[in-house]
């Protein structure tokens, strides 16, 4: 007994030594892809042409929200992980701005789905459509329609939580916090039904970009297949958002399991459903759209510049001591 005993506490200690090097592969991640989009941000705030365009003012939004969305997750994340209480009053408080924070991305994809409609298929009404003042008004609509969802769920969820302790510890998660099994049904089908509307928006903005594309001439046909593709991104992004509403049902099916197998499965549900979507915001318009990406290109160049002469002052103050010398 002795000897089956030890063996499995060395197998939990290996599982355990595997789950570590898996976080800090994921906390690398995530550091890789905050720094990128704050220097995107920066980019952004410091052009004017971008804070007055509705595409890139979207875009710094959803950037924005993004970080904020990265930050919180991941720390909901490790503290589940290593299975860290906190007060059920702020596990509510975190879970409810986090799912304004992702119905926000939802709503900005879909936002910025319909600029590209009008951009390529109305473009003598794109400038009137989509100026400056109307981005600002859209992004505070967008806010108000990610909050409504967010805001009846936990109104529902908020008389069972009284009635218990308020103040009670527990491992925050979204199964949790939900006391009784139509909790979850409604926050499903609330999700799932805003979802399903922002599809069918993406899905006739693609249908119209794809007509305009194929009508177009061939001077025109290269900007619509752009923004066609676009789109087919954002429909992706989307798709992961909308699979991110499953994670709690699955992984309430699932948590019965062998503890390090419902871990490594919470794993990979979070890398590919939650992190992959605020990942690829980058990929869509902070590298494929020409006009940002020069932007880039010279800041990086710049840094680029200034190190290398930093590099040649030093040396030049080395070689001017050592002739002193």
């Amino acid at each position: 007994m002795a000897g089956n005993s030890s063996l499995v506490g060395s197998g939990d200690l290996q599982a355990w030594s595997n789950f570590d090097s898996i976080l800090n592969f994921i906390q690398v991640l995530i550091a890789v892809f905050l720094a990128i989009n704050v220097f995107q941000l920066v980019a952004l705030f410091s052009k004017e042409q971008f804070t007055s365009c509705t595409r890139y003012i979207l875009f710094g939004n959803m950037l924005l929200n993004d970080c904020w969305f990265l930050l919180v997750s991941n720390l909901l994340f490790l503290l589940y992980s290593f299975g860290v209480a906190i007060d059920l009053w702020l596990c509510m408080l975190i879970y409810f701005f986090l799912a304004i924070s992702n119905m926000a991305t939802a709503c900005t994809l879909t936002a910025m789905t319909l600029e590209r409609y009008v951009a390529v298929c109305v473009p003598l009404r794109h400038a009137d459509l989509c100026s400056g003042r109307r981005a600002l008004g859209a992004v505070a609509l967008i806010g108000a329609v990610s909050s409504v969802p967010c805001v009846v769920f936990f109104a529902a969820i908020l008389p069972s939580v009284i009635r218990g302790d308020f103040a009670e510890e527990l491992r925050c998660s979204i199964q949790n916090l939900e006391a009784y099994p139509w909790h979850n049904y409604l926050r499903s089908v609330m999700f799932f039904l805003y979802f399903m509307a922002m599809g069918g928006v993406i899905v006739f903005c693609y249908v119209r970009i794809m007509k305009a594309a194929d009508a177009a001439s061939a001077g025109d046909r290269a900007a619509s297949r752009k923004g066609l593709g676009t789109v087919s991104l954002h429909s992706f992004q989307l798709l992961l958002c909308l699979l991110y509403l499953l994670l709690p049902t699955v992984e309430k099916a699932i948590e019965d399991w062998k503890n390090a197998l419902f871990r490594y499965i919470r794993t990979f549900n979070y890398v590919v459903l939650i992190l992959s979507p605020r990942c690829l915001s980058p990929l869509v318009y902070g590298l494929r759209d020409e006009m940002f990406f020069k932007v880039l290109k010279s800041y990086v160049l710049c840094g680029r510049a200034w190190q290398e002469r930093r590099l040649v002052r030093c040396h030049g103050r080395r070689r001017s001591w050592l002739s002193k010398t």
